[in-house]
């Protein structure tokens, strides 16, 4: 029984039989190239140096490449469909040197997911992170975060950001109920950085600077004693939640904790 998941934008999945489908006003024209189609064009690219290059001691596996691993509890996996400049959506498969276990990227392969058209890039002599370890380097920024018992890091997505490529993952809680933050790894210089607000993400993607915190802001204090000026913290519709007052020649220091972790540690303070 074949078909299309016609997923609306209140989450309302409407199933549709092929007949349906072809006859929906919603798909006419949205031909997408199949998915099974693009796994095995990558799954080809093993064979570039012709069949004999993968054959046991007879092989030599040069220039063999096989689709980068991402580790159990990702979340998601290869290829990924991403959204690229005038909003054309890609199937994107990121590629590793055969049996080489460098958690590193060869290629980048963008498959146009209305045409079939394939385009690749090569990372030549450079070393490219790859999705497995891009993760770790998620965990490893945070280890006063229990990871797999009270947060895992899952969904990692390539995404560029001018011209260079980034992982996107985020960070959840075990039960999967709300994303703690977002964590951007630079795939060239490993480069980390975290933000908590989906206003925050969208700056990133656009190419904006972020600070990396939540959306804080200030303001100055005139005429006020003792207060040089505010530490405002607004949400993500733009309402100042709080004003924190800072007195002349103080230098705070803005970090985004987590409530789970503060309450884990002033128990183990406590303990």
């Amino acid at each position: 029984m074949g078909g299309v998941a016609l997923i609306h934008p209140d989450g309302t999945i409407e199933n549709l039989s092929p007949e349906e489908a072809r006859n929906s006003e919603v798909l006419e024209g949205q031909r997408l190239y199949p998915l099974y189609n693009t796994n095995r064009k990558m799954e080809s690219l093993g064979y570039r140096e012709g069949i004999i290059n993968q054959m046991g001691t007879i092989g030599s596996h040069e220039n063999e490449v096989e689709v980068a691993s991402l580790p159990q509890g990702a979340g998601n996996k290869q290829p990924f469909v991403v959204d690229l400049k005038s909003e054309r959506m890609s199937y994107v498969t990121t590629m590793e040197p055969y049996g080489a276990d460098t958690r590193g990227l060869d290629e980048v392969w963008f498959i146009d997911s209305r045409t079939g058209e394939p385009t690749y890039f090569e990372s030549k002599r450079q070393t490219l992170t790859g999705p497995e370890r891009a993760m770790g380097i998620v965990r490893s920024q945070d280890s006063q975060t229990g990871w797999g018992d009270n947060f895992v890091v899952v969904e990692p997505i390539p995404v560029f950001v001018d011209g260079q490529l980034w992982w996107h993952s985020k960070v959840v809680p075990v039960d999967s109920t709300d994303i703690t933050r977002h964590v951007f790894v630079n795939s060239a210089n490993k480069e980390a950085l975290t933000v908590t607000s989906t206003s925050e993400v969208k700056a990133f993607l656009r190419g904006e600077d972020v600070n990396g915190t939540n959306d804080i802001d200030t303001e100055p204090a005139p005429g006020e004693d003792n207060v040089e000026y505010y530490i405002v913290i607004e949400d993500e519709d733009g309402t100042v939640i709080q004003r924190i007052p800072i007195g002349p020649g103080e230098e705070p220091s803005v970090k985004y904790v987590p409530a789970e972790e503060t309450a884990q540690n002033e128990s183990q303070a406590s303990g």
